[in-house]
C-alpha cells in the first residue's frame, strides 16, 4: 500500500536570532522544521542522504552518542510532506532542534567535541539563547498562525462536552467576533480562542443565542447536523458578511447580537438592549442539567 504523504495546513518562517527557518504544522498538530534550513542553521550542508537512518545525520558521530536520549537515537527520520502550494519538502519534528543543540552543548561541556564540531556547538548555543524559555512548538505556532487553529479546536472539544452534538456543531460556526465582544463586555482578558472561561461562555451562549431563537429555528438546529450543511464562499468588504454560519436564522440572530454588543459600552447596557430586542420566548426549550448518559450540561432539550 502506498504511503500517505502528510500535508501542511500552516507554514511560516521561524526567526531564531539571525537565522530564518521554514516550519510547518500538519493536520494532526505535528510541528515540522525544514531539513535544509535546520542543517543550514547548524552550519551543516543538506545532502538529502539522511533518509535511511533513524538517527539524524548531524548527530551520527560516535562522540555524541553518550548524550543522546531515546527519542534522538531512533525514529527521527525526516518527514516528506506536501506544502500548501502542492510541492514537496522534507523536515524533522520541531523537538529535534533544541534537543540536538543541547547534545552539542553537553558534549562541549564534557570536552569531547571534535574541532569541526565546535562551530556547530557555537551555533547551537545561539539557537538555544534565541529560543529562551519558550517552547519550540509555541514559537512555530506564532510563526505559522497555527495558534488560532489550536485554540479554536480546544474550544470545540469543550463545546462537544457542553452542548448536544448538533448544537455544539452550530456553536463552532459562530465567528470569533462574538466571543471577542463577549469577553470585552464581561471585562475578561481576551487571548484569542484560547478561552479561559469555557463554562461561563457555554452558559452565556445558551442565554444569548439559542434560548432567544424562534422555537421553529431551534428545533431545526437540533434536528439538522451542521456537517451536512455546505457553506458558501462570499466576497465582501465587510469581513462579517464573508462568514457563512450555514443557517439563515442562526446567522441573522448572531449578527444582530454582535451588533448590539458593539454598540454597548458595558454588559448591563448590552443585556438591556438584548432583552428589549430579543426577549426569551416563553415557549422556548430550557437548558437541562447534565446527567449521566444523558444530555450534556447546559444543552437544550425539547
Amino acid at each position: 500500500m502506498k504511503a500517505i504523504i502528510p500535508k501542511s495546513i500552516r507554514e511560516g518562517e521561524l526567526t531564531l536570532g539571525s537565522r530564518e527557518i521554514s516550519c510547518a504544522v500538519f493536520e494532526d498538530g505535528t510541528h515540522i522544521i525544514s531539513c535544509p534550513d535546520l542543517l543550514k542553521a547548524l552550519g551543516r550542508p543538506w545532502r538529502k542522504t539522511y533518509k535511511s537512518v533513524d538517527r539524524p545525520g548531524f548527530l551520527a558521530a560516535q562522540n555524541l552518542a553518550p548524550f543522546l536520549d531515546d527519542s534522538l537515537n531512533s525514529g527521527q527520520r525526516p518527514w516528506e510532506f506536501r506544502t500548501l502550494h502542492g510541492g514537496r519538502k522534507s523536515g524533522y519534528r520541531a523537538e529535534v532542534l533544541p534537543k540536538a543543540c543541547k547534545v552539542y552543548l553537553m558534549a562541549g561541556a564534557a570536552g569531547v567535541l571534535r574541532h569541526n564540531q565546535e562551530r556547530i556547538a557555537s551555533a547551537c548555543e545561539e539557537i538555544l539563547e534565541a529560543i529562551g524559555d519558550a517552547d519550540i512548538e509555541t514559537l512555530i505556532d506564532q510563526a505559522t498562525g497555527y495558534q488560532d487553529i489550536r485554540d479554536r479546536r480546544r474550544l470545540h472539544r469543550y463545546l462537544e462536552r457542553y452542548f448536544t452534538p448538533n448544537l455544539a456543531g452550530w456553536v463552532k460556526r459562530i465567528p470569533e467576533d462574538y466571543f471577542r465582544e463577549l469577553f470585552r463586555l464581561k471585562g475578561w482578558n481576551w487571548r484569542g480562542m484560547s478561552l479561559s472561561r469555557p463554562g461561563a461562555v457555554g452558559k452565556l451562549t445558551n442565554d444569548l443565542v439559542f434560548e432567544r431563537l424562534e422555537p421553529a429555528a431551534l428545533k431545526e438546529l437540533l434536528r439538522i447536523s451542521p456537517n451536512k450543511i455546505r457553506t458558501r464562499k462570499r466576497k465582501s468588504a465587510n469581513p462579517w458578511l464573508n462568514h457563512d454560519v450555514g443557517h439563515p436564522a442562526l446567522e441573522s440572530h448572531v449578527f444582530a447580537v454582535v451588533s448590539l454588543m458593539r454598540a454597548s459600552a458595558n454588559w448591563g447596557q448590552f443585556h438591556r438592549l438584548l432583552q428589549r430586542s430579543f426577549p426569551k420566548n416563553s415557549g422556548m426549550a430550557k437548558p437541562v442539567a447534565k446527567r449521566r448518559g444523558g444530555v450534556a450540561r447546559g444543552s437544550l432539550a425539547l
